[in-house]
């Protein structure tokens, strides 16, 4: 009867055993998993609040952002995270709560917002 630290000997040579190519099969599973989730893409449509500078208030303060999202972030509490930061001229640079292979933004209505300095009070 084998004894139970040969067969642990065993199992951690079966698993550090060529480990190099192990750890790589399993980073081109995880690449190759990525690349499948981020081409099944809707479109989506959200009400997005703008961010002005420190000092200005943006007019509106609310644009519609169009775009594409993967399937799997194409869910109310995600999408209701969209931002827009207004720059200083007024253009508008949309800001996405998931990295950009996930989604992308096609089009910001209006695409530019007008400044006024706010109210210091």
């Amino acid at each position: 009867m084998p004894s139970r630290e040969g067969g642990f000997k065993t199992l951690v040579r079966f698993l550090f055993k060529n480990w190099r190519l192990k750890l790589l099969s399993v980073l081109l599973a995880l690449l190759l998993w990525l690349f499948v989730v981020a081409t099944d893409r809707v479109p989506f449509e959200v009400r997005a609040k703008v961010v002005p500078p420190q000092g200005f208030e943006a007019v509106p303060s609310e644009v519609l952002v169009k775009g594409e999202v993967s399937e799997r972030f194409n869910r109310a509490e995600i999408l209701r995270c969209v931002k827009v930061r207004a720059r200083p001229d007024g253009t508008l640079e949309p800001v996405l709560p998931f990295p950009p292979l996930f989604g992308e933004v096609e089009e910001v209505v209006p695409p530019k917002v007008e400044l006024r300095p706010s109210d210091l009070r």
